[in-house]
């Protein structure tokens, strides 16, 4: 009977560890780089935005947006529809396979944010969480918001991981 309370006691904690987990954890913002891109018509910005303690679910990456758009948005403004975007990475630094991609900000296989990151690492692009853009680039867009009239998207992204 006592080892059976200990199981149930277990697998309670563990269940509500996974709620927590999966719905409830936030993130928390680590840093928020800036690019901008310039081109004929238009100046693109680019932002990329690390996230400690990344959300699992949608559910929970919406919220993370909700709680600190402010914040990124105060840092990051949206401007041109076309191009500007606000990409969102799980905070987890290696070694690029090819030391040429520090060079760039987003490299073939990985986000080197132009080498600003700490001991020449980059953040692979299996890392990405979600964007946030004023373009709906698929039906699955949801919109979270709006800036100077303008209705902003969340686009999630799914490695399949």
């Amino acid at each position: 009977m006592k080892y059976l309370k200990i199981i149930v006691a277990v697998f309670f904690l563990g269940a509500l560890y996974m709620f927590y987990a999966y719905f409830l954890r936030q993130g928390h913002v680590n840093n928020i780089y800036q690019h901008i891109d310039f081109s004929e018509n238009w100046n693109c910005i680019s932002t990329v935005v690390l996230v400690d303690d990344a959300p699992l679910s949608r559910y929970a990456q919406r919220r993370m947006w909700i709680k600190h758009s402010s914040q990124i948005l105060e840092k990051s403004r949206l401007i041109t529809p076309e191009c500007d975007s606000i990409l969102f990475l799980r905070n987890k630094t290696s070694s690029p396979y090819y030391k040429s991609e520090l060079t760039y900000w987003i490299g073939d296989s990985y986000i080197c944010l132009n080498g600003a990151l700490k001991n020449k690492k980059c953040i692979s692009k299996e890392e990405q969480l979600f964007v946030i853009q004023m373009r709906q680039s698929t039906l699955a867009d949801e919109k979270v918001g709006m800036v100077n009239r303008n209705p902003i998207y969340i686009h999630y992204i799914n490695y399949g991981g």
